[in-house]
């Protein structure tokens, strides 16, 4: 175990946030428990750019629970840069404001460090409370498989290959190194987290998982369907700076993607459109859309044994995964390059394994509806 230095932190916790005050008191508090259940010296850093009423609740809240505030930008990954330069220990742990930690979460981030090649250490996030219609549908997604990287990938890979800011926790000076967050992507936050493990795992650095290591993330803030949809295409036109333009040697060739065949469907109606029934041009891909979406929710459903009435939400589930894609197939527009097209990016070693089902029900879905909206389009 690491020596505690006198006056001086073992871990730095970094938390930035806006607003949130009621879900940020909750985290004070569990850090608060989880800091007297050990032994060694813990500091807490507020990075905020909330409006003035809620800045000086949140002030308070710090003033009451011994943690640091810092007024900082909106941006998340400038807060969270914010953080390392402020930070006085040699390890920074980054949690979200809409979490709370496990009493033990110090001792089991501290006790992986113990190995010598450890530059970083992810844990894993469960997400607890009340369970709506939207959670129903988010749960059945790809966007919630980084919160259990520490879990999933532990009978594949010896580190991760990135991990969500949630939970993961990283020696500062690998930090100082690779320059902190990378600030000059196009949007305010977004992907910051898996740009940086790439950056890390390529300047031969690991990260190691302990899925001992929890914290608890709200359900509350992901129980809006409209923000949901925000956040995934934001997540998608993300995704096209992360891989198709900065991490290009992480892309692969992958066809067809359901979305490039909406485009190549949207291309066909507005043709037909033009040389004939209009109306019916240009709904071909959307009702493209609609069939692809239930075939595949209906494969998905009756392979996992599942009952029926799940579809109804396998189904939005799987339009917020096309949401995703057209988010990075517009960016690709916008840039004049067309790789996100007929490219996919290889962050998850589990795809050749555990999601070849995924990929194989996908492929059905494309080639039947496909198969059916042409036969369709012959006809008329």
């Amino acid at each position: 175990m690491m020596k505690v230095i006198e006056d001086r932190p073992v871990i730095s916790v970094v938390v930035p946030t806006h607003g949130r005050v009621n879900l940020l008191k909750k985290l004070l508090i569990s850090l608060q428990k989880a800091s007297s259940n050990c032994n060694i010296s813990i500091e807490v850093i507020i990075v905020d750019d909330s409006p003035t009423d809620e800045q000086n609740q949140i002030k308070q809240l710090c003033q009451s629970f011994g943690a640091r505030y810092i007024n900082g930008p909106q941006n998340v990954r400038m807060k969270r840069n914010i953080g390392i330069k402020a930070s006085k220990a040699e390890i920074i742990l980054f949690v979200d404001s809409d979490c709370e930690v496990s009493e033990n979460i110090f001792e089991e981030h501290l006790k992986i460090y113990n190995e010598p090649d450890t530059a970083g250490v992810l844990g894993i996030t469960e997400f607890v409370g009340r369970e709506n219609i939207t959670w129903k549908i988010v749960e059945r997604t790809k966007f919630l498989d980084a919160f259990s990287f520490a879990k999933t990938l532990k009978n594949y890979l010896d580190s991760a290959p990135w991990g969500t800011c949630t939970n993961l926790s990283f020696k500062k000076e690998v930090l100082e190194q690779i320059g902190g967050f990378d600030t000059n992507f196009p949007f305010k936050l977004g992907g910051d987290d898996t740009d940086l493990g790439i950056r890390i795992n390529k300047a031969g650095y690991k990260i190691k998982m302990n899925p001992n290591a929890i914290v608890y993330h709200t359900r509350e803030t992901w129980n809006n369907f409209l923000a949901v949809t925000k956040r995934a295409f934001r997540w998608g036109r993300m995704d096209y700076y992360i891989f198709y333009k900065k991490h290009k040697d992480k892309i692969s060739f992958i066809f067809p993607k359901p979305i490039t065949l909406f485009y190549f469907l949207l291309v066909l109606g507005c043709i037909k459109a033009v040389v004939g029934n209009i109306l019916l041009g240009l709904l071909l891909p959307f009702i493209w859309l609609l069939v692809f979406l239930f075939l595949n929710a209906f494969f998905k459903t009756v392979s996992s044994k599942d009952s029926l009435k799940s579809a109804l939400f396998e189904i939005p589930a799987q339009f917020l995964h096309f949401l995703f894609d057209f988010g990075t197939t517009l960016e690709s527009i916008r840039n004049k390059k067309p790789m996100a097209f007929f490219k996919h990016p290889l962050d998850d070693p589990r795809q050749v394994i555990v999601l070849w089902n995924e990929k194989v029900r996908e492929m059905w879905g494309i080639t039947l509806s496909t198969l059916l909206i042409l036969i369709f389009f012959m006809v008329i």
